[in-house]
């Protein structure tokens, strides 16, 4: 019977958590930058402001702000 840790060490097991952990940082970064421009946006600062001060395409702030 195969042990938890000789399962963890298996190719598909590490494979398998380096794509969750890729998706799990993902979507926190994007809940992040969400939280940013929300704030930003109750500041009452512009969508042009909100890009140049996170560093952002104007696309993405305006894609941000309509999310949730």
């Amino acid at each position: 019977m195969p042990l938890l840790h000789d399962i963890r060490e298996s190719k598909v097991w590490q494979e398998a958590y380096q794509i969750g952990f890729q998706r799990g940082l993902k979507k926190a970064l994007e809940e992040r930058n969400l939280a940013h421009v929300k704030r930003l946006r109750e500041e009452g600062r512009t969508f042009k402001e909100i890009a140049e001060i996170l560093g952002f395409s104007l696309y993405k702030v305006r894609r941000l702000a309509r999310s949730k």
